[in-house]
């Protein structure tokens, strides 16, 4: 089965860490992508995500429950 977003136990595993999972694994200086975590800013809609690429910072993804991580990935260019 595919991650998805939200998928897991009780629907909460870290979209961050799938994503983490997609770069060359390295920390500190040399890691290919970054992902920063942050709180919730009360400006999704209900059961989404949002996901900044941050070479383009104006462009925000809405990532929905049950998207995959792959499909995620693909849209920011990963």
């Amino acid at each position: 089965m595919r991650d998805q977003v939200g998928s897991g136990k009780d629907g909460r595993k870290p979209l961050s860490r799938a994503l983490r999972r997609l770069g060359n694994g390295r920390k500190g200086r040399k890691p290919d992508l970054g992902v920063v975590e942050a709180g919730c800013l009360e400006l999704c809609p209900k059961r989404r995500v949002v996901v900044i690429d941050a070479a383009v910072p104006g462009t925000w993804l809405l990532a929905e429950a049950g998207t995959s991580i792959e499909d995620v990935a693909e849209r920011l260019r990963l």
